[in-house]
């Protein structure tokens, strides 16, 4: 799947992206979390980190709050 203009990654990568944002749920939903901190966590470059949270913004997992970005349905249900 595209994600970017010259990056693809399988759905099973993109999968696993998603999963490591929803790993933390208490921290990232409710305060939300920057590209730098996911990057860390993920254990992968700036610029695959930026590409895939960008993405997970278009698609809807994420919406962006200045530099953080928090999960769009936290577990509660409700938009944070």
């Amino acid at each position: 799947m595209k994600i970017a203009r010259n990056r693809y990654l399988t759905t099973d990568q993109i999968e696993q992206a998603t999963q490591l944002m929803l790993g933390r749920p208490g921290e990232s939903s409710r305060k939300g979390f920057t590209v730098a901190q996911y990057r860390d966590v993920a254990g992968i470059g700036r610029n695959l980190a930026v590409d895939l949270v960008e993405f997970l913004d278009r698609i809807g997992v994420t919406t962006r709050r200045g530099d953080l970005r928090v999960l769009v349905q936290a577990d509660d249900g409700v938009s944070s």
